[in-house]
């Protein structure tokens, strides 16, 4: 576990952050590798991406571009790789709330995806209770 999050936060996280779009494009087979711990460390990446955005404003398409990245992942089951995703859509939502919330919904009240709990729990760490209300369809 260490080692793959080490990975992320030292080689595709800080490759995000400096040249967005062929990294973009080089993780993405990451995400159906075989390696539970390839694809966490694609989870870290983003972490590592959404932390150093702050937030931007003008990141937020890239924000978006990410959480198309991990939207096959939403369905992983393999805990290693779940909690390295869930981290990742933690510090996005963090970050880029509004986003992040109408990604969930469309995943888990809309198309109502399979997914682990602690996927989702992570996710809506940082949702204000509105945004989480909607992104489960409960009310507010």
């Amino acid at each position: 576990m260490y080692g793959a999050d080490i990975l992320g936060e030292r080689i595709p996280g800080p490759a995000l952050v400096a040249d967005f779009q062929p990294s973009l494009a080089l993780l993405t087979p990451w995400r159906g590798d075989t390696n539970r711990w390839v694809r966490r460390a694609v989870g870290v990446a983003v972490h590592f991406w959404a932390k150093r955005s702050r937030g931007a404003a003008e990141k937020t398409a890239q924000a978006e571009a990410l959480l198309g990245l991990l939207e096959p992942m939403f369905e992983e089951w393999n805990m290693d790789a779940v909690k390295g995703v869930g981290w990742g859509l933690k510090t996005l939502g963090r970050y880029y709330p509004d986003s992040v919330a109408d990604w969930l919904t469309q995943q888990v009240v809309h198309r109502q995806r399979r997914h682990r709990a602690l996927m989702l729990r992570k996710a809506l760490t940082y949702l204000p209770d509105e945004q989480r209300a909607r992104a489960t369809g409960e009310a507010p």
